[in-house]
């Protein structure tokens, strides 16, 4: 292949959102006439994934060695850098003789985290050889307004799968009941589990009767109380379900059987789990601080609820409950937000907007 060489520059080789994403641009780029090798600082469980993509995949712990970046500055013409703490690897190439692409996904509380590492005068002095892509449009407004950098959207691809994903009962969704899905890897509190638990609280009984309501993900060791908490309220609740992480292929399966999926989250670069939804027609609801809700219009494809309003989620679990049989229609124009922003025609177009055809 005498196409130009990018070095995909990953913190890890563990399954994640931010992660997994890179494989589908890795495969467009493949598609374009570049060459691409991977460097990651950890081994994980997508290392098999990327060399089946005939990929060359170096694992160095320590990526600010100066010996390191001078074997990338000599070898690649561009290197694309995924995530935000990757943050070290951009001090080093900043200003120097290569393009570097960086691709943030995280959502602003995140930022936050990093605030000592990655200050203003990080973003002030960053070059003009460093592009700055954000995915979605959560994180590009806080890029810009937080620190008055300019980037550019690159939302992310989901293959569509809505054909594939089988349509038959698993025995977890009752059929006489309206169902409302959490899919979630970790349960935790950005992800808002528990503003959705106090949202079922305070239905009235008649809702209570009708409704069930499942959460999906494993404890964090940093918030076994909140997990605990959502547990105990299984074992009082007869509508409430506790289901371990599922696979991908699992959840696609339960979030099929499910009328509706639930995003209640704090602060969400996008929501993937919402995308997944609206590829499978389900109806959705989101809180208005997920990206996905910059293309949500309330009841027209989708519902959004105002961040943390308990009140406000549950006025639209009654809304959905009420009238299941008659918003087809909503989750059709849901399927078209999905069609027209995050399925993978969209995010080859775009991604060969930025990159260009490879030049030998």
């Amino acid at each position: 292949m005498n196409g130009k060489k990018i070095l995909v520059a990953l913190p890890c080789l563990i399954p994640s959102g931010g992660i997994n994403v890179v494989i589908d641009l890795i495969e467009v780029l493949q598609k374009m006439g570049y060459h691409i090798d991977l460097l990651s600082r950890e081994k994980g469980d997508l290392y098999e994934r990327f060399c089946a993509l005939g990929i060359k995949v170096r694992i160095e712990e320590n990526i600010l060695d100066d010996s390191l970046i001078s074997w990338i500055l000599k070898n690649y013409d561009e290197v694309f850098v995924n995530t935000l703490q990757m943050f070290g690897m951009i001090y080093k190439l900043n200003g120097k003789d290569i393009e570097v692409k960086w691709w943030l996904h995280e959502p602003p509380l995140f930022f936050s985290q990093y605030s000592e590492a990655v200050p203003q005068a990080f973003w002030d002095h960053l070059s003009d050889n460093v592009h700055v892509f954000a995915a979605g449009n959560v994180v590009h407004e806080h890029l810009l307004q937080t620190y008055g950098k300019e980037n550019t959207v690159l939302n992310f691809g989901i293959p569509d799968l809505a054909g594939k994903v089988p349509d038959t009962a698993n025995g977890i969704v009752s059929e006489d009941k309206v169902t409302f899905l959490l899919p979630s890897v970790i349960f935790q509190h950005i992800k808002g589990q528990d503003i959705l638990a106090l949202a079922i609280l305070n239905l009235p009984e008649e809702y209570q009767e009708r409704t069930e309501f499942i959460f999906t993900g494993t404890k964090s060791e940093y918030a076994q109380d909140y997990y605990n908490a959502i547990k105990d309220m299984e074992r009082e609740q007869e509508n409430v379900k506790v289901l371990d992480l599922l696979g991908h292929t699992e959840m696609l399966a339960l979030m099929k059987q499910a009328d509706c999926i639930v995003a209640p989250s704090r602060n969400d670069a996008t929501n993937a789990c919402i995308v997944e939804g609206m590829m499978l027609s389900k109806l959705c609801i989101s809180s208005d601080a997920a990206g996905i809700a910059r293309y949500m219009q309330d009841c027209v494809n989708g519902f959004v609820f105002r961040n943390c309003d308990v009140g406000d989620l549950g006025a639209r679990i009654m809304l959905v409950a009420d009238n299941i049989e008659r918003l087809g229609v909503v989750a059709a124009n849901g399927r078209k937000v999905y069609e027209d922003i995050y399925s993978m025609e969209t995010f080859e177009k775009n991604v060969r907007k930025y990159w260009g055809e490879s030049q030998g």
